[in-house]
């Protein structure tokens, strides 16, 4: 596939009009190099890692990161059957609770960093009963009108990737960062 043709197949996937302000200058091809595309890895970050891994295996092309729009305006509500318990074991960790969690039938989800307070507001007002998100602050904990289930980022945007990787026919370099859990 010429370089050309991959570009258009990734705009149509993540148009980049949906682009936030602060990905705007972050999005498209960032490095040029072969115009034929045979070979395509796909990761989360481009870490230097994944880089490495990706030169080994004579990537054509390396996609990472890519961000669904979804009906609230950066992520989604949705119906949830499954505990927190259960949402940390699917998302392969642990997984912190802020405020007082009963039960949640409708979760909102901004995948990354997405403890903003517009963002819990929002997810209210469309009627979660809590917010999955991760990398949160004390002053919006302490203030969210919602409770707040805070996975890791890593936990909740490589999933989509590794999908991505699967539907395309891509290989997936999977790198997730180092972290323990000290009790």
């Amino acid at each position: 596939m010429h370089v050309r043709a991959f570009i258009e197949e990734m705009e149509r996937l993540a148009p980049p009009d949906l682009a936030e302000d602060f990905d705007a200058e972050k999005i498209g091809l960032i490095v040029e190099g072969s115009t034929e595309i045979v070979r395509v890895f796909c990761a989360l970050d481009a870490t230097p890692y994944v880089v490495q891994r990706a030169v080994e295996m004579s990537a054509d092309m390396l996609v990472v990161q890519l961000t669904d729009m979804t009906p609230m305006s950066l992520g989604c509500i949705g119906t949830c059957a499954i505990s927190p318990a259960e949402i940390s074991h699917r998302l392969g960790g642990n997984i912190r609770l802020w405020g007082k969690i009963k039960k949640i039938r409708r979760l909102a989800l901004v995948a990354g960093s997405g403890f903003d307070p517009e963002f819990l507001e929002e997810a209210k007002l469309l009627g979660a009963d809590a917010f999955l998100s991760a990398e949160m602050k004390h002053s919006v904990a302490r203030s969210s009108p919602l409770p707040c289930l805070e996975a890791t980022h890593y936990a909740l945007e490589a999933p989509a990737m590794q999908r991505l990787a699967t539907r395309m026919g891509w290989q997936y370099i999977d790198d997730p960062p180092l972290q323990k859990i000290i009790p």
